[in-house]
């Protein structure tokens, strides 16, 4: 469970943060809307420590998120931003990339899981040896939330923290993310979209207003 209290986040005399509460249990699909610049973005940065807060305070299963060694307590999420990073190399390489480091080394990834994932989002199963950097950038953005996908399975229990991860994608595509991500009912997800595909898969609804995190009367 993680409990985000009274965390308040001011920056050159503006308040970005207004005391937001948000408690995450295991299983919610958290979504939170508010237009740009309403601290979003920042409040996921804040959930890993990259944003500091002024005052309030972080729970990680009821214990101060501070207690915790930085790289060790930032395992327990999977952050997805907007854009997929640069890479150059072959999707195959991309997609294992993860598993290199040092931490993950002993994870054993089965093939048959990453043919899995790459036939739910519909992948013909020879991208792999494609190069990264020619598919599009919808093709390079799921191929991202494939590989975030494949070390959660294996690391279990992490909540993703999702960052406007379909807004460069097509309807139909939106739609597949959506389903994949949303109906698992073992997975976590604190949402940040503005687009309404996610509305209907949402067990909660959070508005920004004014800084203040507001929960909305409409699920």
């Amino acid at each position: 469970m993680l409990v985000l209290e009274n965390i308040t986040i001011k920056k050159s005399g503006k308040i970005i943060l207004d005391q937001v509460n948000l408690t995450v249990q295991p299983g919610d699909k958290i979504l939170i809307r508010g237009p740009s610049g309403s601290g979003k973005s920042t409040l996921l940065k804040t959930i890993l420590f990259f944003t500091k807060f002024n005052t309030g305070r972080i729970l990680f299963h009821h214990q101060p998120a501070e207690q915790y060694p930085l790289q060790e307590y930032r395992r327990n999420f999977a952050y997805i931003g907007q854009k997929a990073p640069l890479y150059g190399g072959s999707v195959n390489s991309y997609l294992l990339l993860p598993f290199i480091f040092k931490a993950n080394s002993k994870l054993k990834l089965e093939k048959s899981l990453l043919h899995q994932y790459l036939h739910a989002f519909n992948f013909e199963q020879k991208i792999i040896n494609q190069n990264y950097n020619e598919l599009s950038g919808g093709e390079k953005q799921r191929v991202t939330i494939i590989q975030s996908l494949l070390l959660s399975t294996l690391l279990q229990n992490r909540i993703y923290l999702l960052d406007e991860i379909t807004s460069s994608l097509d309807a139909d595509n939106i739609q597949q993310v959506v389903e994949i991500m949303t109906l698992d009912q073992q997975l976590t997800a604190v949402i940040v979209s503005h687009q309404n595909e996610w509305r209907s898969c949402a067990s909660i609804i959070y508005e920004f207003i004014k800084g203040k995190l507001v929960k909305s009367q409409c699920v």
